[in-house]
């Protein structure tokens, strides 16, 4: 079971080892459903169970490429935050998600 954080500054005092990031589009409903952006942070704590927070943008029509835009640029912003955050307490950062379910992936 994940530990579910509120703020950054909170899942920055309970992980204890690397940050694991990933910025990732959400699609449901098929061709008419709708799209998200997602950003998570996770790590594990001194227990060695998973905290992690997760950004999310509204949901828009699959089909509105203008705020689907929208909502990668804001994604982008939020990891860009998140890196800065990190790198400036030297932490160490890695790119992936923490779960139990598989994340599908390309080669680019």
């Amino acid at each position: 079971m994940k530990i579910y954080k509120r703020n950054l500054e909170e899942l920055i005092h309970e992980v204890e080892g690397p940050f694991y990031i990933s910025n990732f589009a959400v699609i449901a409903g098929g061709d008419l459903g709708w799209t998200a952006a997602h950003v998570t942070v996770a790590g594990f704590n001194r227990e060695g169970r998973v905290c992690e927070l997760v950004l999310a943008t509204g949901h828009a029509p699959h089909f509105d490429q203008q705020h689907r835009k929208e909502q990668t640029e804001q994604a982008d912003k939020w990891e860009a935050e998140v890196r800065t955050r990190l790198a400036a307490l030297d932490r160490k950062m890695l790119d992936g998600r923490i779960s139990d379910t598989e994340v599908l992936g390309g080669l680019d």
